[in-house]
């Protein structure tokens, strides 16, 4: 798969337009306050890709958004929106453009809408470049409240701050969506 940075470059160099920009939805398995959606109720139909398969289908220009569970074959449930794959393709011809997680989507659509950065762009700033933008974001600057923290984790928490804003809040079905499966995963 992609990373979220070359997904985007191939969905900047395709020409596609994301649905935020035609004032459709900006993820598709989660409204702009961050809580589930059923992708039927946006337009997305259930098609039939072969082999059993299923997948959700929107036309949106001359391109098809599939989004399937993370298994590739079958349509996701509300509570797998971040594993979910969200394919875009041609529609002349079918051939793949990006494929991203519902996550990577909500990771992408959330810099370019709301200029949260990716976690690839808070990887790339120096330690002053972060401090300045979580003073921005949350108004004091924990760097200067306690010299002894971490670099390492001051960048994590930043990281958890901007996943926060793009899942819509710590009240959100996405996050707390994200929580729950931390939490079985540390369960195991």
């Amino acid at each position: 798969m992609q990373t979220t940075v070359e997904a985007t470059q191939a969905l900047k160099d395709s020409g596609f337009k994301f649905p935020h920009e035609l004032g459709l939805f900006r993820h598709p398995m989660l409204n702009d306050e961050g809580n589930t959606v059923d992708p039927v109720t946006l337009g997305f139909t259930i098609i039939g890709t072969g082999g059993g398969c299923e997948a959700l289908e929107l036309a949106v220009g001359e391109f098809l958004i599939w989004i399937t569970a993370d298994d590739g074959c079958s349509t996701p449930a509300e509570a797998e929106w971040a594993e979910s794959l969200i394919g875009i393709y041609r529609a002349a011809d079918r051939e793949e453009v990006a494929m991203l997680t519902g996550l990577q989507w909500l990771e992408v659509v959330g810099s370019l809408v709301n200029s949260i950065p990716t976690d690839q762009d808070l990887d790339n700033k120096t330690l002053a470049e972060l401090s300045a933008w979580y003073v921005d974001r949350v108004g004091y600057d924990p760097l200067k409240d306690d010299p002894d923290l971490d670099p390492d984790t001051f960048r994590a928490d930043c990281k958890e701050y901007a996943l926060i804003e793009r899942c819509g809040g710590l009240d959100s079905d996405a996050y707390r969506m994200i929580e729950a499966s931390r939490q079985d995963s540390n369960d195991q």
